[in-house]
C-alpha cells in the first residue's frame, strides 16, 4: 500500500499535468551497501546496479554510452546499457570527487588533512600525470566541476561556500551558501556566467550571479513550506536541456523511507515529477539523466 505522502505527492503531480514525465538516469545510493543504480522508466527491464563506495558522489557521462563514477580509491566505468565495468583506477585514498577532462585526463580530488590535494591521470588511465595542494581553506568537497578555463569550481566550507579555485589554488571566486540554507553539495558554471548551487537542509538548488546575488532558486523557499512534497537534504543535482532541474532528495540522517529520492523542478519551479523506490534504494546522493 503507498503511504499517504506518496499519494499526495501523485496527486501534485498529476494536478500540474505532468504524471506522465519519465526518465532514463543513472543515480548513486550511498548508504552502508552503496550501489549505482541504472533505472529506464520507459523500459524496466534493462535496470540494474553495481557496488559503488560510500563515499561515491560523482558522475558523468564519458566516452560512447559509459559514465564515470567516483569512488573512495579512483573511479571506474561502467557501460551504460549492460553495467558492465569497462575501467577501473584504484591506489588512491580518500577520493571525494573525479572529473575527466576534455583532453582525456582524469582529475581525482583527495580531501587530505592538509588540504584538498589534486591527482592526475593521464588518458591511458595507466600514467599518473603529477599532483597538486589546493588552499587548505578549500574543505568540505563532495563533487567538483573542472571548468574550460581550467579552474575547479565546488562547494567549500565553513563558512559554506561556492568556490572557484585557480590552478595555483587560490580562491578568485565565492558565492555564500548559508544565507539560502547551509551545506552545498553540487556546484555549476552555466554558460552564461552564473553558478547553481545546492543547498543541503536549505532544500532548494539556487542561482547566483557573478556577484553572488541569488537569480533564483528551485525547491522551497524555506524547508517545510510544501510539506507535502517531503524534501529533506538537497545533494546532487543536474539541470536539463529544457531549463528543469532534477536533484537528490538525500535521505541520510535517519530518514529513509520518508521521501522521494529524486525530484524535479520546471521553470515555474512547479514539482513535475519525483522518483521515490525505498526498495531500490535508501538515500539517493547524485543523479545523472541520460536521454
Amino acid at each position: 500500500m503507498r503511504s499517504v505522502g506518496v499519494m499526495m505527492g501523485l496527486a501534485l503531480l498529476a494536478a500540474c499535468g505532468q504524471a506522465q514525465v519519465r526518465h532514463r538516469f543513472v543515480c548513486i545510493d550511498n548508504a552502508k551497501d552503496a550501489r549505482l543504480l541504472y533505472v529506464d522508466q520507459f523500459n524496466p527491464s534493462n535496470n540494474w546496479t553495481r557496488a559503488v563506495s560510500a563515499a561515491s558522489r560523482s558522475l558523468q557521462r564519458v566516452g560512447e554510452g559509459r559514465v564515470l563514477v567516483g569512488l573512495a580509491t579512483g573511479f571506474a566505468e561502467y557501460d551504460l546499457k549492460s553495467g558492465a565495468e569497462c575501467a577501473r583506477v584504484d591506489g588512491y585514498r580518500r577520493i571525494s570527487a573525479v572529473a575527466r577532462l576534455a583532453d582525456g585526463r582524469t582529475w581525482l580530488a583527495e580531501s587530505a588533512p592538509s588540504g584538498i590535494v589534486i591527482h592526475c591521470v593521464g588518458k591511458d588511465l595507466r600514467s599518473a600525470c603529477g599532483s597538486r595542494l589546493l588552499c587548505p581553506e578549500a574543505a568540505y568537497l563532495r563533487v567538483m566541476q573542472v571548468l574550460e578555463n581550467g579552474h575547479i569550481l565546488m562547494a567549500a566550507g565553513k563558512p559554506f561556500r561556492a568556490v572557484e579555485l585557480d590552478a595555483e589554488g587560490k580562491a578568485v571566486w565565492s558565492a555564500a551558501l548559508e544565507a539560502y540554507g547551509d551545506k552545498g553539495y553540487a556546484v555549476c558554471r552555466l554558460a552564461d556566467g552564473t553558478t547553481l548551487a545546492g543547498t543541503g537542509n536549505g532544500v532548494k538548488v539556487v542561482q547566483v550571479d557573478r556577484e553572488g546575488r541569488l537569480v533564483r532558486f528551485w525547491g522551497e523557499p524555506k524547508k517545510g513550506t510544501h510539506p507535502a512534497w517531503r524534501l529533506d537534504f538537497f545533494s546532487g543535482f543536474e539541470r536539463l536541456d529544457n531549463g528543469d532541474v532534477v536533484v537528490a532528495n538525500w535521505l541520510g540522517h535517519g530518514k529513509h523511507g520518508t521521501g522521494p529520492h529524486l525530484v524535479e523542478f520546471n521553470a515555474g519551479n512547479e514539482l513535475v515529477w519525483q522518483w521515490e523506490d525505498h526498495v531500490a534504494a535508501r538515500q539517493v546522493t547524485n543523479v545523472l539523466v541520460l536521454e
